[in-house]
């Protein structure tokens, strides 16, 4: 029982500890004098130990915006620099750092007659629609049909929904879908029928007919 002063080979010294175990900052093997400091007989004895080194790591990381980083228990999601404390396998104390950039998602949008839109009524069936992707950067556009183009012409037929995703080029990052959302009315279909042929002078009465029987008014 008692206290004891370790004297290390390397002439650090470490006094009143109560155990037979010193963390110090040695990462070689090295021999100790243990001298019993209680009052009492003393004895030198040496011994081989096998000091295991601290750890102290350093990484630096870059997610997107809406990403996630794991950093031990914790999850990182802002940009800053987080330091943890534990305990290495060995049972040395250790740190680690970790310097993270967040990097921002570029926004999207869907433009139909130079306007931002996402719902469009009253469509003509099937007729021609513009569309144009833009974003607040320099983007790559990705829409649902796998077209890549910022420009392309659809037909909408009913109710449909285009989606157009942006990726920064130098970043990685993807932004929010932008959804456009258009829903068509149909279009007359058009017969006209009576007699096509008269003679000078004679009248012929003339049919118009909708095959979809829609309420159109005749000009």
């Amino acid at each position: 029982n008692g206290e004891y002063t370790w004297t290390a080979g390397n002439g650090l010294t470490y006094a009143n500890h109560s155990t037979n175990v010193v963390a110090v900052d040695v990462t070689a093997e090295v021999d100790y004098t243990i001298m019993n400091t209680a009052q009492c007989d003393s004895a030198e004895r040496h011994l081989s130990l096998v000091l295991h080194p601290d750890y102290n790591l350093t990484l630096s990381q870059t997610i997107c915006e809406r990403d996630e980083y794991a950093f031990f228990d914790t999850v990182l999601t802002t940009t800053g620099t987080y330091t943890r404390s534990a305990l290495s396998s060995t049972g040395a104390d250790s740190t680690a750092t970790i310097t993270l950039q967040v990097n921002p998602a570029p926004l999207a949008y869907i433009y139909y007659n130079n306007r931002n839109v996402t719902t469009v009524d009253n469509f003509c069936d099937a007729a021609d629609m513009a569309l144009e992707a833009r974003s607040n950067i320099t983007a790559n556009y990705l829409w649902e049909d796998s077209s890549a183009a910022a420009n392309r012409v659809v037909n909408p037929h009913e109710s449909n929904t285009y989606t157009v995703v942006a990726t920064n080029p130098n970043t990685g990052c993807t932004s929010l879908p932008a959804t456009l959302t258009v829903t068509t009315v149909p279009v007359a279909d058009l017969t006209i029928s009576g007699d096509s042929v008269i003679c000078a002078g004679q009248s012929a009465t003339l049919t118009v007919a909708d095959a979809n029987n829609l309420d159109v008014t005749y000009r």
